[in-house]
């Protein structure tokens, strides 16, 4: 008469017992995991918070689903105020063309890198941006947004506009012609490095008057009838504006032209 299969039974029993052993383990390893997870998201969250630069995410339409410390500081929004838009709103009326580009690149995974452009802050004041867009991915590989990383370069820009400047001044002031000749040459590299919608060049006639000479604005709209009026007039040293300044031999900033003289 044969055997009993006990040993298959032992067998069969210790496999159980063992099953029900790992169970425990991979749990326990699959909980240890996710609090590791869980950490390393955390301290993610707390470094892009804290990090100088500003740091926003949006997803694949343009809407602003994360604003860090650094974005409140460069563009003046808070996180309430801004997250729910599109981030057009930070983008001015001649750059919004940049946008779907953007998008574009990032919907095929394309990271852009240290791309420099201007972009807009809650008070209107346009600044200049370094950017590094980079996509967001899900788990299986998907893009659903991207990150952009923005950095002001503003100082640097006006720097380098103002030594280029300096250098073309320089340039025409040296050469033949005539301070009437190069004067608007010389109008539109001093009045691009800064934020200018208008200047003028001022010259004595012969009769040690002062007349307008050249001028240069922003665009078409803009200052158009101050121009006007501008090459109209004519001033003795001391009278109006141009003539203060020369009487006094220095330059005069003024912030509000509206109530001057």
């Amino acid at each position: 008469m044969p055997r009993p299969q006990i040993p298959h039974i032992r067998s069969t029993a210790r496999s159980r017992v063992e099953t029900k052993t790992r169970r425990p383990q991979a749990a326990a390893r699959d909980l240890k995991t996710r609090k590791a997870a869980g950490a390393a998201t955390q301290l993610l969250a707390a470094v892009v918070q804290s990090s100088d630069d500003a740091i926003v995410s949006k997803d694949l339409n343009g809407t602003i689903t994360s604003w860090n410390h650094g974005a409140e500081q460069l563009f003046g929004y808070t996180a309430d105020e801004i997250i729910g838009q599109n981030v057009t709103t930070l983008i001015p009326e001649q750059y919004q063309s940049e946008e779907p580009r953007i998008l574009k690149q990032i919907r095929r995974g394309e990271r852009i890198e240290h791309y420099e452009t201007i972009r807009r802050r809650k008070d209107g004041t346009l600044i200049n941006v370094a950017l590094t867009v980079s996509p967001i991915k899900d788990a299986r590989g998907n893009v659903i947004g991207a990150s952009k990383i923005a950095r002001d370069i503003s100082e640097r820009v006006r720097t380098e506009t103002c030594r280029a400047a300096q250098y073309t001044v320089g340039n025409l002031l040296s050469g033949q012609a005539s301070l009437i000749e190069i004067g608007p040459r010389i109008l539109d590299a001093l009045a691009r490095t800064g934020p200018w919608v208008f200047a003028a060049l001022w010259v004595l006639n012969k009769k040690q008057q002062l007349t307008c000479r050249s001028t240069w604005r922003v665009s078409e709209g803009k200052a158009s009838e101050f121009e006007s009026e501008s090459k109209r007039r004519i001033f003795s040293s001391g009278e109006g504006l141009p003539g203060r300044v020369m009487a006094a031999a220095k330059p005069s900033w003024l912030s509000d032209l509206s109530n001057v003289p």
